[in-house]
């Protein structure tokens, strides 16, 4: 008995389970910008002495920060984040206030910094992990 597959059913089916599961994507992104863009902006002018030390501002810049950096796949569709981009405004808003809230504290943005050049492979020396193996 010969198991018969209808290649056309599916390509339509892997078709619109993709073009659905796009669509959630986007979905989160655009959700996840539009829900971070007032506590973002509204932590600039706040003074520091009114957050408790386990809520400074750094610590959701930093989850912004996570949280894009893991949809950077669903970003870099849109054009990514660059000045030069056609990006939506409000993405490049947040991910330029993020970074600068973060700045504000130095060894928090070293970890991130840390964090996302591990995540690809490179090394505090800027080389890749890969080379500093070989010549080990």
């Amino acid at each position: 008995m010969h198991a018969y597959i209808n290649v056309s059913f599916l390509e339509l089916t892997s078709r619109a389970i993709s073009k659905d599961l796009w669509s959630i994507l986007k979905t989160f992104l655009f959700s996840t910008v539009m829900v971070a863009q007032a506590p973002l902006t509204t932590v600039v002018y706040a003074p520091q002495h009114l957050f408790l030390p386990s809520s400074r501002p750094h610590h959701l810049a930093l989850e912004v920060l996570h949280t894009l950096y893991h949809l950077s796949f669903i970003i870099s569709e849109f054009g990514g984040i660059s000045p030069e981009s056609n990006s939506f405004a409000e993405l490049k808003r947040i991910t330029y206030l993020a970074l600068d809230i973060l700045t504000q504290e130095p060894t928090e943005a070293e970890t991130f910094v840390t964090y996302i050049c591990s995540g690809v492979g490179i090394v505090g020396d800027g080389r890749p992990y890969s080379f500093i193996m070989l010549n080990m």
